[in-house]
């Protein structure tokens, strides 16, 4: 049973070292423009650096786990470590007790790493925010005037060696009206602006005159959504991704025992349906604003749908052989 548990400790490594290097390499995909851009400051690019880091994370662990324990399987049985424990007598019972605390080990790191890349980075307004002050900070570097990006939010700073910076672009969602402020905040959704020191203004269009607008508070409500977060704080949702993918390991560990499957993609196509089914409906959830508790049915669908694989493998297996039989 050592020799097992090795084996699944390896290949659970291999699997979310591989799947965590496909997500860093597609977001450097998306951030290399900004990260070579002159007029980008690098501190600018940490928020994306984290939210990246938090997606890939939650991805690798709700994937990789199940995906790890049917290939791992996989390998035993056509190494002839599956056959030589069977008649020794161990059961897939104690199969799932020996792989246990190598799920609970990584599950743990999982957390750790969930709460350590913070709730900013699940949050558009909150990650909007953390652009927007990392490139105010990056102003007080400058020593002499400099425009600084914003990426993403179409904003720039106008950096000045001996006054305050002002932001100054588009307002979101308004092709032709343009704001400059001292100071930006906005709520989780991007819907709402609050603006200090604002100026807004608008070109005259055909009847329309020019409109010029300031104030030295303002707040702009009614803006397009950049998106909706998780309602769930960091830990709970990592309990929820943490629950969904240990679901999955242990039946696609189960399953792939118990079928005596020795092909590594035939592992990865039994394993794989739990996991992206939960996936996909933890992103639904998300995209849909749902209330928490409907979050516990991100575990469910993933243990579901990775059940009704097993079944129906377990279901074509036994019909197959009856028809050699006849």
């Amino acid at each position: 049973m050592k020799a097992l548990r090795t084996r699944l400790i390896r290949h659970l490594s291999w699997v979310l070292l591989g799947l965590a290097t496909l997500g860093v390499l597609a977001g450097l995909v998306r951030l290399l423009p900004w990260l070579v851009a002159e007029n980008v400051p690098l501190r600018v690019a940490l928020p994306f650096v984290r939210a990246l880091a938090a997606v890939t994370t939650e991805t690798a662990w709700l994937i990789g786990a199940p995906l790890a324990a049917g290939t791992a399987m996989a390998a035993a049985a056509d190494m002839g470590e599956r056959q030589a424990l069977a008649a020794l007598g161990v059961r897939p019972a104690r199969v799932a007790v020996t792989a246990a605390p190598v799920v609970a080990g990584a599950c743990l790191v999982s957390i750790l790493l969930a709460v350590m890349w913070g709730e900013d980075a699940r949050h558009p307004g909150r990650f909007a925010q953390d652009l927007v002050d990392q490139g105010r900070q990056a102003c007080a570097t400058v020593k002499q005037p400099r425009a600084l990006a914003v990426p993403m939010l179409k904003l720039t700073w106008i950096c000045f060696p001996d006054r305050p910076p002002r932001v100054v672009g588009r307002v979101p969602g308004q092709k032709k009206a343009w704001l400059s402020a001292s100071r930006v905040t906005f709520d989780d959704r991007v819907a709402t602006i609050r603006a200090e020191h604002l100026a807004v203004a608008t070109p005259r269009s055909g009847s329309v005159p020019a409109i010029a607008v300031k104030a030295n508070r303002a707040t702009i409500r009614g803006l397009p959504a950049l998106g909706s977060g998780s309602p769930l704080r960091t830990l709970p949702r990592a309990l929820v991704v943490g629950a969904a993918s240990a679901g999955a390991f242990f039946v696609a560990l189960l399953a792939t025992w118990t079928l005596r499957i020795r092909h590594q993609l035939a592992a990865v196509g039994l394993a794989a349906g739990g996991p992206v089914a939960a996936l996909g409906c933890l992103h639904a959830l998300d995209r849909a604003g749902a209330g928490s508790l409907l979050y516990a049915g991100v575990p469910l669908a993933a243990v579901c749908v990775s059940a009704a694989l097993y079944a129906a493998a377990w279901a074509g297996r036994r019909a197959g052989r009856r028809a050699w039989r006849k």
